[in-house]
């Protein structure tokens, strides 16, 4: 109708929350968080196959980012260590095991890649389970940051080593790193876990859920693609629960892609992005 709005919707509604039950999880849970934090059960919802998890960013290929969870519009966050409104956002490198390096080619030294890097303190204690864990670092340098999945962490040595193709040319002492996707770290609002196994997410809600729009997103393709096209003006539309925002001249995971067109206006056009 005239003056309406469309709604392109990439996710799916998402009801049925319930309060932890599970003994096992609770105790995983930080205390401040047990009696916020609420389930669903997505395999019982048709969603047993989720979107995985990879290994993203720099020197990688353009692929889909992980589930996106969004409470009316808010993009609810990924259970971290530290947490991203920390005072320290970050935790560092502490250094790679001796003898383990290579020269970057401007005389600084790089700790392998396949050998591991060690971190400082004792966090990952707390950590019951990492077989879906993830660490996200600037390994080497600040322009070359990519998300790689934990293969082993070593709690006597404090050593982690990542899963093949590890990160980007080395590993830096000193420099930043945080760890994502860990139930014990579900700690504040605005956070979720993904147990993929189980096919159960976790979350503790940025607002109640009572009278709330929870929804999943679940497309890995584009809402909406040009391709070889004219004369097209798309406008007063709203894309939510996709992964990425507009994309003009490349074929992409997006809300909408435009690609080999020519005169194809987009305007009045509202993502609802995560992060």
């Amino acid at each position: 109708m005239p003056g309406e709005r469309v709604r392109l919707i990439g996710g799916q509604v998402i009801t049925g929350f319930t309060t932890v039950k599970d003994a096992a999880v609770q105790k995983r849970l930080d205390l401040t968080a047990r009696r916020h934090v609420r389930q669903v059960d997505l395999k019982a919802r048709g969603l047993g196959r989720l979107t995985r998890m990879r290994s993203r960013g720099f020197g990688r290929s353009l692929t889909t980012g992980h589930i996106e969870l969004f409470v009316d519009g808010e993009p609810q966050r990924m259970a971290r260590w530290p947490n991203a409104d920390a005072a320290d956002p970050f935790a560092c490198i502490a250094g790679y095991p001796e003898g383990k390096d290579k020269d970057d080619g401007h005389g600084m030294s790089l700790g392998l890649l396949e050998e591991g890097f060690f971190y400082e303190g004792d966090r990952p204690r707390r950590w019951a389970a990492t077989d879906d864990a993830w660490v996200h670092g600037y390994w080497a340098y600040d322009w070359a940051n990519s998300c790689e999945r934990i293969a082993s962490i070593d709690l006597k040595t404090r050593l982690i080593k990542t899963r093949p193709p590890h990160g980007n040319y080395g590993f830096k002492p000193g420099n930043r790193i945080y760890f994502l996707n860990i139930l014990e770290e579900l700690d504040s609002p605005g956070k979720l876990y993904v147990d993929r196994a189980a096919g159960i997410l976790y979350l503790w809600p940025s607002k109640p859920l009572k009278g709330s729009e929870v929804t999943l997103s679940v497309l890995e393709s584009p809402l909406v693609a040009f391709g070889s096209a004219r004369h097209i003006v798309a406008a007063r539309r709203t894309a939510d629960a996709a992964a990425e925002g507009l994309t003009v001249d490349k074929d992409g995971d997006d809300p909408a892609t435009v690609y080999v067109s020519t005169e194809v206006q987009v305007f009045g056009l509202t993502t609802t992005i995560g992060g």
